[in-house]
């Protein structure tokens, strides 16, 4: 499952969504990993919704992966900074939390997000 990237200082979330969009098209490139459609996943975190309460996103995204059976999660921030935009994705086991790969991806302009996300998809599946 590759969850809501975060955006960072200037980004905004349309921003970090193409850019979660990006790896997640990239990392089943790969063939390394079989993805969960986070749409469908969307659904069940509606139905369980109330049970999930007062958790932070990303340990909703990290109990959501569990629900669905997902071994691994990605999570990732795109930031902006003077020289363009740093892309970091963790890989974690979702079952222990373990961040078990984190990169990131330099991108100098927003038109290079698609190389930055196949670079760091090809780095988590080493």
């Amino acid at each position: 499952m590759v969850a809501s990237f975060s955006p960072g200082d200037g980004i905004a979330q349309a921003e970090a969504d193409v850019v979660r969009g990006l790896v997640e098209s990239e990392l089943i490139k790969t063939r390394r990993y079989r993805v969960v459609e986070r749409s469908n996943l969307d659904f069940i975190l509606a139905e369980k919704k109330l049970s999930y309460a007062g958790l932070s996103e990303e340990r909703e995204a990290g109990e959501l992966a569990r629900v669905s059976g997902a071994q691994l999660a990605v999570f990732g921030t795109v930031a902006a900074g003077k020289k363009g935009y740093a892309i970091t994705a963790r890989l974690v086991d979702v079952a222990s939390g373990e961040i078990l790969r984190s990169e990131t991806a330099p991108a100098g302009e927003d038109y290079l997000f698609r190389e930055a996300a196949r670079k760091l998809a090809a780095a988590l599946s080493k």
